[in-house]
C-alpha cells in the first residue's frame, strides 16, 4: 500500500510540474503574441511617419525644381519579417509542448 501510495504521490507531483510547465509555456506564447501585435502596431505607425515624411519631401523638392531619380534595391518587407518571426515562435512552442508531452509519457 506504501508503494503504491509513494508512486501516486510522484505521478501527482509530476502532474503538477507539467501543468506548471504547461501553463508557462502558454503564458510565454501569449507574451510573444502581445509582442508581436506591438510590433505590428510600431510598424504601421512608423509607416505611416515615413510616408508622411516622404510626401513633404517630395514637396519640398517639387517646390525647389530639383529632380532626384534613385535606383536603389526596395528594402525588405517587415510585416513578412514579423510573419516570419511569429512562425518561428509558433513552431518552437508547438516543439516545446510535444518535448513535453514526450517526456510525460516516458515518466
Amino acid at each position: 500500500y506504501e508503494s503504491e501510495l509513494s508512486i501516486r504521490q510522484g505521478v501527482e507531483a509530476d502532474i503538477a510540474g507539467l501543468r506548471k510547465v504547461i501553463d508557462d509555456t502558454n503564458l510565454n506564447r501569449m507574451n510573444l503574441e502581445s509582442e508581436i501585435e506591438a510590433l505590428k502596431e510600431e510598424l504601421i505607425f512608423l509607416k505611416k511617419n515615413h510616408d508622411n515624411e516622404v510626401m513633404e519631401l517630395h514637396n519640398q523638392i517639387s517646390q525647389s525644381g530639383v529632380q532626384v531619380d534613385v535606383d536603389a534595391p526596395k528594402g525588405q518587407d517587415l510585416a513578412q519579417i514579423m510573419e516570419e518571426i511569429r512562425a518561428k515562435y509558433e513552431k518552437m512552442a508547438l516543439k516545446n509542448q510535444e518535448e513535453l508531452k514526450a517526456w510525460h509519457e516516458t515518466q
